[in-house]
């Protein structure tokens, strides 16, 4: 479904707070997460919750080569079980990013 959300993050020396509250009923969404510095990139973890959906939780790496960011995550979503039709995820990814 979609919905829309406004939303306020920080940023302070490695921890981050993020809350998106879901306009016209949308489910919130609060996350707190932290990266150090970690060998020629950084390590990351954070921890959410959806607000009647589930939880989240995200590990990985950010390898910094060159003028691109190659990063490996393990992510585990674990389901409420107040929503109809959810499931329980995790798994694993790479993403390769460049900034402009």
């Amino acid at each position: 479904a979609d919905f829309e959300e406004a939303y306020v993050g920080f940023n302070i020396y490695g921890l981050s707070i993020l809350y998106s509250d879901g306009q016209n009923n949308g489910p919130s969404y609060s996350e707190i997460g932290y990266s150090v510095d970690a060998g020629p990139g950084s390590f990351n973890v954070s921890y959410g919750e959806y607000e009647d959906n589930g939880d989240n939780t995200l590990v990985g790496y950010d390898w910094n080569i060159a003028d691109f960011t190659l990063g490996f995550y393990y992510y585990d979503y674990e389901d409420d079980a107040t929503v109809a039709g959810g499931a329980d995820d995790d798994g694993g990814y790479v993403s390769l990013s460049k900034s402009f």
